[in-house]
C-alpha cells in the first residue's frame, strides 16, 4: 500500500506558483491504495489554495465516522512506511539517480515485520471496535483491513513460507 495523500498534497502545493498543470503517475493493481492521492491531487488541482488536511479530515470523519482517528492513524502509518523505508531511497549511478526500494529480505525482516503488522492488526481492531459492524463506518474499516492488512499478511506468509522451504 502507498497511500501518499499529505505528501501530495504538499509537493503540489508547493509547485502551484510555479507550474500549469500536474501529472502523477501511479501505478497499482488496487485503486484504494491511491484513492486519497487521486483525491487530494484532484482538489489542489481545480483549486490550488484548498487546505488539503482539512480536506482529509473531513474525509476520514465522513468515511469512518468514529474510528475516523483511528483509521487516519493507519493510513498515515502505511504513508510515511512508504515514503521513508520504502521508496524514499536514491542511489546515484553513472546514469543519475535511481531508486533504491528494498529487497523482499528488507521488506518482510525489517520493514513490515511481524511487529509491525502485529501493530497495524491491533490498530484495525481498535478501528473495528469503534463502528457497528452492520454499519456503512463498520463495513468500510473492514474493506480496508481486507485489502490493506489481510493482503500484506498473505504476502509476508508467502514469502516467509518460500524462504523457509528453500532453507529446508
Amino acid at each position: 500500500p502507498a497511500p501518499t495523500p499529505r505528501a501530495v498534497g504538499k509537493y503540489y502545493q508547493s509547485q502551484a506558483p510555479y507550474i500549469f498543470g500536474m501529472y502523477m503517475e501511479s501505478e497499482s493493481d488496487r485503486f484504494l491504495y491511491f484513492y486519497l492521492n487521486y483525491y487530494i491531487q484532484c482538489k489542489i488541482a481545480w483549486d490550488n489554495s484548498v487546505d488539503y488536511l482539512a480536506l482529509l479530515d473531513e474525509h476520514y470523519r465522513l468515511m469512518f465516522g468514529s474510528a475516523a482517528e483511528a483509521m487516519r492513524k493507519i493510513m498515515e502509518r502505511f504513508e510515511d512506511i512508504w515514503l521513508t523505508r520504502i521508496s524514499g531511497r536514491t542511489v546515484d549511478t553513472p546514469l543519475g539517480p535511481i531508486s533504491a526500494v528494498p529487497s523482499d529480505y528488507d521488506l518482510w525482516h525489517n520493514i513490515y515485520t511481524p511487529e509491525v503488522l502485529a501493530e497495524i492488526n491491533a490498530d484495525f481492531d481498535q478501528a473495528t471496535s469503534l463502528t457497528a459492524a452492520d454499519s456503512l463506518e463498520g463495513r468500510r474499516v473492514a474493506l480496508f483491513r481486507r485489502e490493506y492488512l489481510d493482503n500484506l499478511q498473505q504476502a509476508a506468509k508467502n514469502y516467509l513460507d518460500k524462504t523457509s522451504a528453500v532453507r529446508g
